[in-house]
């Protein structure tokens, strides 16, 4: 090999970022940085920051939720929303879906979710603006500066796979972020304790939305059209509640998975160490092509030890708070109509809902 084919052939490479880590105390249980250090001393974990794209987006929605604007059961339309001058931006913007196509249809917050319609993120952002979403995805657990601009609702901005394994733990541990940890305790050579690490752990959201939150991303899997219903091929996914989002990039750069389960959140990424590394088309770059069968692989890995079993790695529902109470059905919350239907061109009933 030439030494230019030699670098076409090593930038060619994917490479990868994981980390699984237990949200009920921040234990860090599985942490790698990338395929090989020998040739790449690069930290995919937490050194590297690449846009999320739509793993980013359970942040707009739990923004919706936690300010009581919208519940699962509400309704929108999938259709274009165009943001312009009156949204902070020069000229015009349009999001499109990845498929490029309206459907038209009103879908359910968790099945737009679940489906990752890109349209419906922008009609939120839209109505909440991006200076609360920035605020919320910081405050569970987001350390990276946001870009307060529309098109942060389709993960625009950058982030490490330590800060959204972070953030999504938010969800599962009842509403309390708490820090990752990684050494409890240091010993000397006869076992005395020199030094004890613990738990950082504050409530920054409320426990109603956490676990409406577990709801929703369990779409992903479980709503027709779901970007991760083939993560069912799986055993981790039978009998068991799993959570999921998936992320692609712009030209099909980046490919992310995030799963919750109650006991353990874990995010992949994988891409090219180069951004101009791409593939060509959805069908092959997207993240549950890219990123979704390391999960799954994981897990079922995890649930077929018998050890983890033991000390509580093994399959269960998410926790639901004491006082916990939402019609599933889409009936009522707290005595209130739960449906609406949302279109730029109709204005909702109650016309405080969206402000």
């Amino acid at each position: 090999m030439s030494p230019m084919d030699s670098l076409n052939y090593y930038k060619r490479i994917l490479n990868c970022g994981f980390m699984a880590m237990d949200p009920n105390n921040g234990h860090v249980k599985a942490w790698v940085g990338g395929i090989n250090y020998k040739f790449f001393k690069f930290d995919h974990v937490r050194q590297s920051k690449r846009q999320p794209g739509s793993t980013f987006k359970p942040f707009v929605y739990a923004t919706a939720i936690e300010n009581d604007i919208a519940t699962p059961c509400d309704h929108f339309i999938d259709e274009p929303v165009t943001f312009g001058p009156e949204d902070g931006v020069l000229q015009s913007w349009t999001p499109q879906n990845a498929d490029g196509k309206y459907s038209g249809e009103s879908l359910s917050l968790r099945r737009a979710m679940g489906r990752s319609i890109n349209s419906v993120s922008a009609r939120l952002m839209k109505q909440i603006g991006p200076r609360k979403i920035a605020d919320f995805a910081h405050k569970v657990g987001i350390q990276s500066p946001l870009a307060e601009v529309p098109s942060l609702c389709l993960g625009a901005s950058e982030v490490s796979v330590f800060e959204q394994v972070a953030a999504y733990s938010t969800f599962v541990n009842g509403g309390d972020k708490v820090d990752p940890i990684m050494i409890t305790r240091i010993e000397d050579k006869d076992g005395n304790i020199l030094k004890e690490f613990f738990t950082i752990s504050k409530p920054v959201i409320t426990d109603q939305t956490a676990y409406l939150m577990t709801y929703m991303l369990r779409g992903a899997v479980l709503e027709p059209g779901g970007t991760a219903e083939g993560l069912k091929r799986y055993a981790c996914a039978q009998g068991n509640e799993i959570g999921a989002k998936t992320g692609t990039t712009s030209n099909y750069s980046d490919g992310w998975f995030m799963g919750a389960t109650q006991n353990l959140v874990t995010g992949v990424w994988v891409g090219g160490d180069d951004r101009s590394i791409h593939f060509r088309n959805i069908n092959l770059g997207q993240g549950a092509k890219m990123a979704m069968p390391a999960f799954g692989l994981f897990m079922d890995k995890v649930y077929a030890d018998r050890s983890l079993a033991e000390i509580g790695y093994k399959k269960e529902p998410f926790k639901k708070p004491d006082n916990f109470s939402f019609d599933f059905n889409c009936g009522t919350v707290a005595g209130q109509d739960s449906i609406q239907v949302i279109s730029p061109t109709q204005k909702p009933k109650d016309e405080g809902l969206l402000q």
